[in-house]
């Protein structure tokens, strides 16, 4: 998920992996509305790295916030030197962001 900003309207962007298609979806700050909704093609590296987690993203961000204080304003799953990692970003109240890695495998904060 990820905080977008399009045409001056803050929204979630919200990108989901499926069997066969990838979703984006533009949902309104307070989830209450789709706002715009994308589908293409599945990618089979985003579903290989998703099969390969063991870590929901749920887990990830409740030990992101345990590391960092704040609100998850960012959350996605990525690779970093070779591992699977659940990248969360962090926002304190004074606006300062700090970015968390967890291994999507082990469940471990890596940076």
């Amino acid at each position: 998920m990820v905080l977008d900003f399009r045409n001056g309207t803050q929204a979630w962007r919200v990108d989901v992996v499926g069997a066969d298609t990838d979703y984006r979806v533009l949902v309104s700050p307070d989830g209450s509305k789709v706002l715009e909704q994308h589908s293409r093609a599945a990618d089979p590296e985003d579903r290989s790295q998703l099969g390969q987690a063991k870590i929901t993203m749920a887990e990830a961000m409740a030990t992101a916030q345990q590391q960092a204080s704040g609100q998850v304003s960012e959350a996605s799953l990525d690779k970093e030197n070779g591992k699977i990692v659940w990248k969360i970003e962090v926002t304190s109240t004074d606006g300062q962001s700090t970015d968390v890695l967890i291994d999507a495998v082990s469940g471990e904060t890596v940076k």
